[in-house]
C-alpha cells in the first residue's frame, strides 16, 4: 500500500523570498527540505524541524539538516503544511521572515 502524503503548498509571498535564495545549492537544498516534509509531515523532527521560540505554531525547516543558510518558515495544517516565508539567511533576517509569517497568516484569515 502506498504511503500518503503531505500536501506542502506555499503561500505567494514565500515564492517571493524562494527567488532571493541565491544559488543552485541552497536552493536544491531547500527544495530537498520541503520533500522530506511532503513526504514524512509531522513525522520529520530535528534536525530537520525546529519549532520557532515564542511562536507556538511556527516551525522552521532545516535544510542540510541546519547547515544551509536559509530557513522557509511553515504552519502545520491538518493534511498538510504552509510555508509562509523564506529566511534567505537565518543570521540576518530569520526575525524578518517570522514578521512576515505573521503578517501573511494574519492576511489569510490564519
Amino acid at each position: 500500500m502506498a504511503r500518503e502524503q503531505w500536501i506542502v503548498d506555499f503561500d505567494e509571498g514565500a515564492v517571493r523570498d524562494l527567488e532571493d535564495v541565491k544559488g543552485k545549492e541552497e536552493r536544491k537544498a531547500l527544495l530537498t527540505a520541503v520533500d522530506k516534509l511532503r513526504q514524512l509531515g509531522p513525522k520529520l523532527g530535528p534536525p530537520h524541524v525546529k519549532s520557532l521560540k515564542g511562536e507556538a505554531d511556527l516551525y522552521e525547516l532545516r535544510p542540510r539538516q541546519g547547515s544551509s543558510k536559509c530557513r522557509p518558515i511553515f504552519v502545520r495544517r491538518e493534511r498538510g503544511c504552509l510555508v509562509v516565508a523564506i529566511a534567505v539567511d537565518h543570521a540576518k533576517d530569520l526575525d524578518r521572515a517570522v514578521g512576515d509569517a505573521r503578517e501573511r497568516l494574519n492576511a489569510r484569515g490564519d
